[in-house]
């Protein structure tokens, strides 16, 4: 009787350590779980940051989708264009866009898809019919003109702000000649 106890307790006791390594070094068996050591939550289920709360990533770590990285910053990913297609920058006309969003127009590209000739064109952007006071107007130069030449203003400043529903302006002077489609990219810090 003696040696069946003692078979038992150190059986037991053998089994016990066992399962206490086992669980150590398992996966998670619930939806959502800190990792052995602790360096490391597993979700499975969802995390929601309930109202007052945030999600701060400090300095040296890492924002992940799918295992890449974000590189972006805060204010690159506050940043939205919008695009106005000018048929034919040689003609005097306008062209708008509608903001579907709120923010600041803080800069504007424009790229040629061909040549034009005989005279330089003045692009002139305005927000909700106001021209801003820095930044509205870009200069297209003929000499040298060629698709793919790009022209941009950096310093759109007052008046650059508009509200969802407004709309986003460009006209041209039509002073070129040839019928040349230009796309102008507008940037919206929201």
């Amino acid at each position: 009787m003696r040696k069946t106890l003692l078979f038992g307790a150190l059986a037991a006791f053998a089994f016990g350590l066992v399962g206490v390594a086992w669980a150590q070094n398992s996966a998670c068996n619930i939806l959502n779980c800190r990792e052995q050591g602790g360096s490391r939550w597993s979700v499975a289920g969802s995390l929601d940051v309930l109202s007052g709360g945030d999600l701060d990533i400090e300095s040296g770590g890492a924002l992940k989708l799918a295992g890449t990285t974000i590189s972006s910053s805060a204010a690159e990913l506050d940043d939205t264009t919008l695009q106005i297609v000018l048929v034919d920058v040689s003609t005097n006309a306008t062209h708008f866009v509608v903001s579907h969003f709120a923010g600041s127009i803080t800069d504007w590209y424009c790229v040629l898809e061909a040549a034009i000739t005989t005279a330089n064109n003045t692009l002139t952007l305005n927000v909700n019919g106001v021209q801003p006071t820095t930044g509205s107007t870009i200069t297209v130069a003929f000499s040298g003109s060629a698709a793919g030449d790009v022209d941009s203003d950096l310093t759109v400043a007052t008046n650059n702000t508009i509200t969802a529903g407004q709309a986003i302006s460009i006209g041209s002077s039509g002073n070129s000649t040839n019928t040349v489609r230009e796309i102008c990219t507008v940037v919206v810090d929201r």
